[in-house]
């Protein structure tokens, strides 16, 4: 009885062929099964790659988390409004303080600030205005959460709706990290700086939550950068110097130059009278590295003064794979500058800064 080959129809080859030439078949069938689990591989490494993609160390993160805050921080209405076009964070509103659904969260947002680091905003309900309700915060008498990235709000609750999550810090703490990345970036007070920063090792951040410079930094160049870092061991420090900035003029000069911002105790990296966004890097108890974005000034259309020059080029480390190390002296095309002779737009100015930026960052976050 002849047994008809599944190939036969497919390739077509007639049934006196197959029994004359088996041998010479068969090895055409062989030829076919390899070409498909090729095909296959190829299919199946695409697929992986796409998985790879889709990890979840791309998605949005908070942008702060905080080290020394053991409660919420209060804003106002503006703040608020202006936050969610540069960060991502976790806001919290409330009316009555003296209410029993409030004491309770409270407590919980406590914990959170103290045990897990999670840095959340408050805002009082009589406070939220139609902006804020366009946006997608809304009045609520009972207290109520929003987590908010890319500026849109990605979850919400009220307690009306669930109240375990305002009454359960493990709960609330695991609905965070489910909706959104925990950050890498935490605040520290001063005498962290010294603590956690100097003594261990590591990269500070000095920053002006109120800065134009800083608040287009953070959002457009450090946050879209750490979206590939996957889980480092280190955390990038925060200090906010707009406390100190806001006081006495000559406690915020002494702060730069104690910190070695300026140039006045260390003319290898201080820079001028010292200026924010700055990074330094810190390894055993010295300053190792330093970066600064922006504040720099332009003369006819050419950079003369600017953190990066020829002399910083020298000692620098994270410079080493640049093919741009110095930014003095480099002519700038017309569209790049505004009628006044300044930069366009920060667009345009970060172009030639976020690579130094990006470059600390590479190699010393890790």
């Amino acid at each position: 009885m002849h047994v008809k080959n599944p190939y036969e129809n497919n390739i077509g080859f007639p049934n006196d062929f197959y029994k004359k030439n088996n041998a010479l078949f068969l090895l055409f069938v062989r030829i076919e099964s390899m070409k498909k689990n090729f095909l296959l591989s190829i299919v199946l490494l695409f697929s992986s790659s796409a998985l790879l993609g889709c990890s979840p160390s791309v998605r949005e993160r908070l942008t702060f988390g905080t080290l020394y805050h053991e409660t919420s921080v209060e804003i106002d209405t503006d703040t608020c409004y202006s936050k969610k076009e540069n960060e991502n964070f976790f806001l919290v509103t409330y009316e009555d303080t003296t209410c029993g659904c409030w004491t309770y969260f409270s407590r919980v947002l406590d914990y959170l600030s103290k045990y897990n680091n999670i840095l959340s905003y408050k805002i009082n309900n009589k406070n939220i205005d139609d902006r804020l309700n366009e946006f997608g915060i809304k009045n609520s008498s009972d207290p109520a959460f929003y987590i908010i990235a890319n500026k849109k709000v990605i979850r919400r609750a009220f307690y009306a709706d669930n109240s375990s999550l305002f009454t359960d810090e493990k709960v609330l703490y695991n609905v965070i990290k489910e909706t959104i990345g925990l950050p890498y970036m935490y605040f520290i007070n001063e005498e962290q700086i010294q603590t956690e920063v100097v003594d261990k090792g590591g990269i500070i951040y000095y920053t002006r939550l109120t800065c134009p410079d800083c608040s287009y930094c953070t959002p457009h160049v450090i946050m879209p950068h750490i979206k590939k870092w996957i889980e480092p061991t280190n955390k990038i420090y925060v200090y906010d110097m707009d406390p100190i900035r806001n006081g006495d003029p000559e406690a915020y000069q002494k702060f730069k130059d104690d910190h070695y911002l300026s140039n006045k105790y260390n003319t290898t990296f201080g820079y001028l009278t010292g200026f924010v966004p700055t990074f330094q890097y810190y390894k055993d108890g010295e300053l190792y590295d330093m970066a600064v974005y922006f504040n720099d000034e332009i003369t006819d259309g050419t950079i003369t003064t600017s953190y990066y020059d020829e002399e910083r080029a020298k000692h620098t480390h994270y410079t080493v794979n640049l093919i741009r190390k110095v930014l003095v002296g480099t002519v700038l095309g017309e569209y790049e500058l505004s009628v006044t002779g300044d930069w366009k737009d920060s667009e345009i100015h970060s172009q030639y800064y976020t690579p130094f930026i990006e470059a600390f960052f590479d190699f010393y976050f890790k």
